[in-house]
């Protein structure tokens, strides 16, 4: 097994992931050490050669944009530095000697940062993940959007009067994919023949476990968005306390004994951390990776975890939702701390705060909740778009990204199955 950088002089950060987590992480610790001269080299490793825009994936699923609109190589986001860019799944971590285990090779590291994010969770429900399709990558955008399509043509064929979608999963992304799928079939029914003629119904249905949907909003931000939902004209159904226990094909069963029969099911029920094997007492037996308030994971002062796969608990004794600004947020500090580990300085603790919450809500309508402020409609809608746009990586992805939104404002979404 080959070993790399044994004899090296800088000090080497790896960092696992090129997601929020890692890209953000990569770039506030870079501008700390580049503006100082220090010498740091970084190597990244991630399953993927592409940073995805996860919060915009809903939008590929119904044609607004393509999956090149949301994604940037991860070559571009990593210039200066680099090291190395290995693209293969870590195998393991050893702590102790500080080497992390690929297939034909292990790496040496002095700091190392753990963003390896999240997967889609099925809960260990019978025939969840063979008949549902979930939304987390850009290739699940791509399948869910070819099923939507292939329903539609098979309808038109069989001259069928409803069609029906089920999600299940009433957080952020379920809502937001409900309402742009209701949108995308009313756009794609008056190109189908029989469709129009029949005045077909289409329905889409959330199952949602629990009362609420959207946890993390507050009661005033939900009773707009159910206000939205039932707007006259609108097919969009939510169901609460509804617990799925098993799935076939076109029949959800619920835990009551009800059954829920759909065309398409889409699966937005949650995600669970990509935890790679690491010989650390306090990650074993373990599904997050706990960290400290500095982000480290005990008692290593130079390996530390952020995003979707680490449990950072707050003030509160509450964990940090798995959301895309946490993990930005996150980086900014254990960026620093890492520095300050370099500089032999003293760890700064992180504390979160939360600058809004955003919800699309189908084109020319948005929720945005900033403190106690709560914008709805076009105008929210805008500056959702502006916020994402910020947020994008990349002159010509943002380019590409507002061309698109201009062209989407006076044509049609894309209908064509790929």
């Amino acid at each position: 097994m080959q070993k790399k950088g044994n004899l090296r002089k800088n000090k080497r950060v790896v960092i696992l992931g090129g997601g929020f987590g890692g890209v953000n992480l990569y770039k506030n610790l870079h501008a700390l050490m580049h503006n100082e001269g220090d010498n740091l080299e970084f190597i990244i490793i991630s399953d993927n050669n592409y940073f995805l825009f996860t919060p915009l994936l809903h939008e590929v699923a119904t044609g607004s944009l393509s999956p090149g609109d949301i994604t940037s190589a991860l070559r571009e986001n990593f210039s200066c530095c680099i090291r190395e860019i290995i693209l293969e799944k870590v195998i393991s971590i050893d702590a102790y000697k500080k080497k992390i285990v690929l297939k034909n090779e292990s790496i040496s590291f002095d700091y190392l940062v753990i963003a390896t994010g999240a997967s889609v969770n099925f809960w260990g429900i019978e025939g969840a993940e063979r008949y549902a399709i979930p939304l987390k990558d850009i290739k699940d955008a791509i399948k869910l959007k070819n099923q939507i399509i292939s329903t539609f043509e098979l309808a038109n064929e069989l001259k069928k009067k409803t069609i029906k979608i089920v999600l299940v999963g009433g957080g952020a992304t379920g809502i937001e994919l409900a309402v742009e799928i209701f949108e995308f079939g009313q756009e794609m029914k008056p190109f189908y023949e029989n469709l129009k003629v029949e005045d077909t119904r289409i329905i889409v249905e959330v199952l949602n476990s629990s009362e609420e949907i959207v946890p993390g909003f507050s009661q005033k931000v939900r009773n707009k968005i159910m206000t939205t939902l039932s707007k006259e004209g609108s097919d969009i159904f939510i169901k609460t306390d509804s617990n799925v226990k098993k799935v076939n094909e076109k029949e959800v069963i619920l835990s009551d004994g009800k059954k829920v029969n759909y065309d398409v099911l889409v699966w937005s029920a949650g995600v669970k951390p990509n935890t790679p094997e690491i010989n650390i007492d306090s990650v074993k037996n373990t599904e997050k990776i706990k960290v400290n308030k500095f982000f480290n994971i005990e008692p290593f002062k130079n390996i530390f975890s952020i995003g979707d796969v680490s449990e950072f608990t707050d003030y509160n004794g509450k964990s940090l939702p798995q959301l895309a600004q946490v993990a930005t947020e996150e980086s900014k500090i254990c960026a620093e701390n890492i520095y300050r580990l370099y500089k032999n300085k003293d760890f700064i603790p992180f504390e979160y705060k939360e600058k809004g919450l955003l919800l699309s809500l189908g084109r020319n309508n948005a929720i945005v909740s900033i403190n106690t402020i709560v914008l709805t409609g076009k105008t929210a809608w805008i500056l959702w778009k502006f916020i994402y746009l910020a947020l994008m990586y990349g002159r010509g992805s943002r380019i590409r990204l507002v061309l698109k939104w201009i062209l989407n404002s006076i044509s049609k979404r894309d209908i064509s199955r790929i």
